[in-house]
């Protein structure tokens, strides 16, 4: 096998299209190491690239896993 199918910008270039900050070239699909990724509405966050790859996981705060203020905090969801 070459090195290349397990880098991520060639096994997954859908979600290397997300990385924020850093060269998904360079960047092989198990690595445990968090990275800053772009979410496709605008959010930064932290993840593994094995949790992006493996568990398919994705946005903390589009999936309301983790609050973020003005986006899905109780004050901007419920104001009244």
């Amino acid at each position: 096998m070459t090195m290349s199918k397990f880098l991520l910008s060639s096994s997954h270039p859908e979600l290397a299209a997300q990385a924020y900050g850093w060269d998904p070239s360079n960047v092989a699909t198990n690595t445990h190491k968090k990275l800053d990724w772009l979410c496709p509405s605008g959010h930064v966050y932290s993840a593994s690239v094995a949790s992006r790859t493996s568990k398919q996981s994705g946005c903390p705060f589009c999936s309301n896993q983790k609050t973020l203020p003005g986006f899905n905090d109780i004050a901007t969801t419920h104001p009244e």
